[in-house]
């Protein structure tokens, strides 16, 4: 069946700490106050099988953020829609992370004033083939940011719109990455504003789309 929250004034699922299997179905989860669904610490697999992420008209963190993820830990969502409405938090973020992240199907909105896909740090094996639709009005938003790789792989697969105001792909801007790839096997973007800017360091950074 499918985990509905509805309104909660915190994170809609928060998951923390070592773990064992973890497996929704689908999720529904509205108007967070905070964030939609938080993984922190994971050590062994979650797996959300479909379902929906929308802040509505809360000023709510993250639509999804996986930190600290350790290197026995698969972590993936299929067929999950996210929409960022409000405030200044990403639509799906991860920082730290060691294991893999499979995301297959779906689409990630970001309509607020952030990024749409955040990647900071971490030498995780991460494949994104959501559709992205970036209509930031965050002038220092990114549809895409990843910084500080030091390993790993990042592959996007979906297509991509970009209309925002702020950059489409900004990769090393922050701290730019000391080894790994980032490819895009995607639109990147399909349409739309924003500039592509690379301080990418040591990480090869591949454009497969046309």
């Amino acid at each position: 069946g499918t985990t509905t929250v509805a309104n909660p004034g915190d994170e809609g699922i928060a998951l923390n700490g070592a773990n064992g299997a973890v497996t929704f179905a689908s999720i529904d989860i509205d108007n967070s106050s905070g964030r939609g669904v938080e993984i922190i610490g994971a050590t062994n697999n979650v797996t959300i099988g479909g379902g929906s992420i929308d802040d509505g008209a809360a000023p709510g963190g993250f639509g999804v953020t996986i930190q600290n993820q350790a290197a026995s830990s698969t972590i993936a969502l299929t067929n999950v829609n996210i929409t960022q409405n409000q405030g200044f938090a990403d639509a799906f973020n991860v920082q730290n992370a060691l294991g893999v992240i499979n995301v297959t199907g779906g689409t990630f909105t970001q309509n607020g004033a952030n990024d749409v896909v955040d990647i900071d740090n971490g030498d995780a094996t991460i494949t994104i083939g959501a559709a992205l639709v970036n209509t930031s009005t965050g002038a220092a938003a990114n549809g895409i940011e990843i910084d500080g790789l030091t390993g790993g792989s990042v592959t996007f697969g979906g297509n991509y719109t970009s209309t925002g105001v702020g950059n489409a792909i900004k990769i090393g801007g922050i701290t730019a990455p000391a080894g790994g790839s980032v490819t895009f096997n995607g639109a990147a973007p399909a349409s739309g504003g924003g500039n592509i800017v690379l301080t990418n360091g040591a990480a090869a950074v591949n454009f497969s789309s046309s």
